[in-house]
């Protein structure tokens, strides 16, 4: 049986030797938040062609190919890192436990992306740090510092103040919003048990299974229940193939691979950078303006996920 060891942090360790100890883990955590960013739109351009589940289902098995490529250069390049001894049980159950989630998780946040405001999903969804640090804390018996928490109250904040001004309160949107938080809550149960899985099996052998099984799910119900699984446009590909590639592989790839460093509560809380991302972006390429409130908001965002991530919880030993 795999044990359930603590996490315990860093003593007497300052940001800057935490920097010098993980930059590849930070490194890989902030490229991959800024390739989950893009899933967003990805899903919007998607699902004017095809259903939701479908949209996630092309996500998975476009994904196959290059992470089963990737976990065989890995295992060529550093075999003594890959273990050859059998999984146990439980690793087993934890495997195939983070591919229902995902199958779960993502055509949950897609379907709320089709009946809700992106405003309310967002703000929805920007509760999963919540939930992941209350999950380890109980599951996992993690304790977090008192500068991580916080770190997280000060991200919360801000996060929820980005989306607050275009929230609508509208009972037909209930379904949306129900789909946004429920996606919140599988998200942290996903990260929890990426978590458990990173001390055992690499990244791409994590996202290989985990996309194998969410292909298999989600194709089988998309089928059923949907009326159009393949795109029709050379638009609609596009979306689901950057969909895959930027989201799935290297977006989910970086995060995964992270976790093997850095503890989930602070994988999830940097999650919370996505809208701060996604603004800028629209500001640099669409000369979109900012408002002075989403600009101290955006701020509240980058200083909460700084301060967690130099708290002595936020890396493992």
């Amino acid at each position: 049986m795999m044990e359930h060891q603590k996490i315990q942090p860093r003593q007497g360790t300052t940001f800057v030797a935490m920097l010098e100890g993980q930059p590849l883990a930070i490194a890989s955590l902030l490229t991959g938040i800024m390739a989950i960013a893009c899933a967003a739109i990805f899903i919007k351009i998607s699902t004017t062609e095809i259903g939701p589940i479908a949209t996630i289902s092309h996500r998975f098995w476009i994904a196959i190919v290059p992470l089963s490529l990737w976990a065989g250069v890995e295992r060529l390049l550093r075999p003594s890192e890959t273990s050859s001894n059998p999984l146990a049980v439980d690793e087993w159950a934890l495997l195939l436990l983070a591919g229902v989630i995902a199958a779960v998780d993502l055509p949950l946040w897609a379907f709320s992306l089709t009946r809700t405001s992106v405003a309310n999903a967002m703000v929805l969804s920007d509760l999963a740090p919540l939930f992941t640090t209350l999950g380890a804390w109980l599951l996992w018996r993690q304790r977090f510092d008192t500068r991580f928490l916080v770190g997280l109250a000060i991200s919360l904040g801000g996060a929820v103040a980005i989306g607050f001004g275009d929230v609508q309160l509208d009972a037909q949107q209930a379904w949306g919003d129900g789909a946004a938080l429920l996606s919140a809550l599988f998200l942290s149960v996903y990260l929890l048990t990426l978590e458990r899985l990173r001390t055992r099996l690499s990244a791409p052998v994590i996202l290989l299974s985990t996309s194998t099984i969410g292909a298999l799910i989600t194709g089988v119900i998309a089928l059923v229940v949907e009326h159009q699984f393949f795109p029709i446009s050379s638009q609609g590909w596009a979306a689901v193939i950057g969909l895959a590639l930027v989201s799935q592989v290297l977006g989910q790839g970086l995060i995964t691979y992270s976790l093997s460093r850095l503890s989930s509560g602070v994988v999830a809380l940097s999650y919370l950078l996505e809208p701060v991302l996604s603004a800028l972006g629209a500001w640099i390429l669409f000369s979109e303006t900012l408002s002075l409130f989403n600009e101290v908001a955006f701020a509240l965002v980058i200083l909460g996920v700084y301060i967690a991530i130099s708290s002595q919880s936020a890396v493992k030993d």
